[in-house]
């Protein structure tokens, strides 16, 4: 991690428009950049090219990486017949609701079907910030991403864990920056 207070090598900006055009070329996800710039921070791509197969084989494979990591940090996740028994109906009405973007699936990669976080259930109902907060990322792993992060702002806390108090403000603090981060779908 770099940080203000350190000297940056002289190559950083060469290194810097390399990320930029793979970036670019590759139409890469967010996440992903973090690694490719600590690789190249730590020039361990050197000076060589990379081809685009080696390139994305690189994303995908941190890309499923980091999805492990989520789902890891998760808690319980529900299939879609364990969701439809918890919410009393069917499983075609479940994937109506994930359709709908009012029930929150993660598509796992590597998996066939998609996981329901236990969590956003309060008793039979769906929580009311659920579907408000997912009109505003591409996918339910994407969201993950957003509300398992320790936020700096929240002393360190994530905002599932503030959410699930049900403290009004920090959900609708919450609500706000996920509008603001320009990842409406």
């Amino acid at each position: 991690m770099i940080f203000e207070s350190e000297v940056l090598p002289p190559s950083v900006h060469t290194d810097a428009e390399r990320l930029r055009v793979i970036v670019r070329e590759f139409n890469i996800a967010p996440e992903s950049v973090a690694l490719a710039a600590e690789l190249l921070f730590k020039n361990r791509l050197g000076t060589a090219e990379i081809g685009r197969q080696e390139a994305e084989a690189l994303f995908r494979t941190r890309g499923h990486q980091l999805a492990d990591r989520l789902l890891r940090e998760a808690g319980m996740l529900l299939s879609s017949e364990e969701m439809a028994e918890k919410l009393s109906i069917s499983r075609q009405a479940v994937h109506e609701r994930k359709g709908r973007r009012t029930l929150w699936a993660v598509a796992v990669p590597g998996r066939r079907g998609y996981l329901f976080p236990l969590w956003q259930l309060e008793g039979k109902l769906v929580r009311p910030w659920v579907p408000k907060l997912l009109i505003h990322f591409a996918t339910g792993l994407d969201a993950l991403a957003y509300i398992l992060a320790p936020r700096v702002s929240q002393g360190g806390k994530r905002y599932l864990d503030l959410a699930l108090t049900g403290d009004e403000r920090t959900i609708a603090k919450m609500l706000a920056l996920a509008s603001r981060s320009g990842e409406s779908a």
